[in-house]
C-alpha cells in the first residue's frame, strides 16, 4: 500500500463532496439542465484534464491482491481523493 496526500487535498476533498453531490442530483434534475451542465463539463474541465492542467489527486494505491483492503478504505471514507487499484 502506498501513502501519498497531495497538499492541497482538503480544499479537493471539499471540492469533491460538492462534485460528488452535484452528479448524484442530476438523476433527478430536468433533463435540459442536465445537458447544460454537461455541455458546461465539456468546455470548461474536459479540455483541463487533456492537456493537464486538471488531474485527479491520488489518495492511495493498493495492489490488485488487495482489492477488499481498497473497498473497506473507501467505504469507511477515509479517502480524500482518488484510489487506485495497481495492476500486476
Amino acid at each position: 500500500m502506498t501513502d501519498h496526500i497531495d497538499p492541497v487535498a482538503a480544499t479537493a476533498a471539499i471540492e469533491s463532496s460538492y462534485r460528488k453531490y452535484l452528479l448524484t442530483t442530476m438523476r433527478t434534475n430536468d433533463p435540459a439542465i442536465n445537458e447544460a451542465i454537461t455541455r458546461g463539463f465539456e468546455a470548461e474541465v474536459w479540455p483541463k484534464l487533456i492537456d493537464g492542467r486538471l488531474r485527479p489527486i491520488i489518495d492511495i494505491a493498493f495492489p490488485i491482491a488487495e482489492a477488499q483492503a481498497a473497498h473497506e478504505y473507501v467505504r469507511e471514507d477515509r479517502n480524500i481523493g482518488k484510489v487506485i487499484l495497481e495492476m500486476p
